[in-house]
């Protein structure tokens, strides 16, 4: 008992330590140096926690990852049998070598080499996606981490091929993820051609060493007509001839004759309203722009554009008025006043005006509180003096205030 209450105030110790750590308690390269020292020397190298090491990785190998599909299921594989044959695992307790075998001899070459150099592969991509001018998803990025972390810790015996296969169809996911997040994107034609091969590379591996295919083919790039057996299209907005292939959203697989998950792609769906396609130049300019947190702005645009029906004015200034109020809170340097002055000007065209407001002027009292509204802030101006707008005043046809006009005030 008193070695399982010592187990059990080393967890609360290292519980505690990692809460520490997140925090910021800890200086990160002590926090580094302890985790190195567990994994080479003390915690991880004991016999006792090999076990425990191959659960970890096993969770941590399905654990963030994006959830678009099921991912194949242990239970449905061969299990030694996934392994290519000729894996000649060394011994992990340090047991003498076979009989003839040679102090010196080379060790036998590794049978998953290929499939861990394509799972290198896609961290190297995802660090170039940022000099293509696209981000990562928040999703993809976390099974990237994890598969950084979990790869050289998986375990040397039979399941090793079964973790690696996942990782590896997992990474297909994520190279799908990417293309999802891109469809408006001006750079989606470059990232697809790149994404492409690394993904019919992956494909072919899983394939002939795992005997795992899926559903889209890696290959799939157009749908005329009815879709491939298996697989539903679904229409997106894009700028695309149609029936161009945008994206995949979900994939099947067979896996050792086991079957799971539903293929789904989004197709390109043909012409496009002009209004739509100044809209996705507005997406467009909103990634060039870049700052912080623009992802989840691109998202939000992403599906106001899907979700808008062409031909209804009413819904059409409505959209307008929520996509300007969405750029100018993200206009903080003034490299999207050209994206500003074009959704005003269109608001203009259903009768919604614009508030007069100046910048440098005074505050005037005599402001109308229903189509006014101050908001006082730290300023070297003369106090009262209008620093900047915060959110565009806007009325409706009949000079009605549709929304009050936000303005930032010198406290002096």
């Amino acid at each position: 008992m008193s070695s399982l209450r010592a187990l059990d105030d080393a967890i609360t110790a290292l519980t505690a330590l990692r809460a520490r750590a997140a925090d910021g308690g800890i200086d990160d390269e002590q926090l580094s140096g302890f985790v190195t020292s567990c994994l080479h020397d003390g915690l991880f190298a004991h016999a006792l926690m090999q076990p425990a090491a191959e659960d970890a990785a096993v969770d941590s190998a399905g654990g963030a990852t994006p959830d678009s599909t099921p991912t194949p299921d242990t239970a449905a594989t061969p299990g030694p049998a996934a392994t290519p044959a000729g894996d000649a695992t060394p011994p992990a307790d340090g047991t003498e070598a076979a009989e003839g075998e040679g102090d010196g001899e080379e060790e036998p070459p590794n049978p998953f080499a290929e499939a861990e150099q394509l799972i290198t592969r896609l961290g190297a991509l995802a660090k170039a996606l940022p000099d293509m001018g696209l981000s990562m998803p928040a999703k993809a990025q976390a099974f990237l981490d994890n598969a950084a972390r979990v790869l050289p810790r998986l375990p040397q015996d039979d399941t090793r091929g079964d973790m690696i296969a996942k990782l590896l169809f997992e990474g297909v996911r994520v190279l799908d993820v990417v293309l999802q997040a891109a469809v408006y994107s001006a750079h989606r034609a470059a990232a697809a051609q790149l994404i492409g091969a690394l993904r019919v590379d992956m494909a072919a591996v899983l394939s002939a060493q795992f005997d795992l295919t899926f559903t889209p083919s890696a290959g799939l790039e157009r749908v005329d007509g009815e879709p491939p057996a298996g697989v539903s299209a679904a229409p997106r907005i894009a700028v695309e001839p149609a029936g161009t292939v945008l994206c995949v959203t979900s994939r099947a697989f067979v896996w050792a004759g086991q079957e799971g998950g539903k293929a789904g792609v989004l197709v390109a769906g043909g012409e496009v309203s002009e209004y739509r396609k100044r809209l996705i130049g507005v997406w467009r300019a909103l990634e060039a722009d870049g700052g912080s947190d623009a992802r989840e702005d691109l998202d939000k645009l992403a599906r106001w554009i899907d979700d808008h029906a062409d031909g209804d004015p009413v819904a059409e200034a409505s959209l307008t008025r929520h996509v300007l109020n969405l750029v100018h809170d993200r206009n903080r340097r003034g490299g999207l006043n050209g994206v500003e002055k074009w959704l005003l000007s269109h608001l203009l065209t259903h009768g919604i005006k614009q508030l007069p407001v100046r910048v440098g002027k005074a505050f005037d009292d005599s402001y109308s509180p229903s189509k006014y509204e101050r908001q006082l802030e730290h300023s070297d101006q003369p106090a009262g003096t209008i620093t900047r707008v915060v959110r565009f005043g806007l009325t409706d046809p009949g000079g009605l205030p549709l929304q009050k006009a936000v303005v930032g005030v010198a406290k002096g």
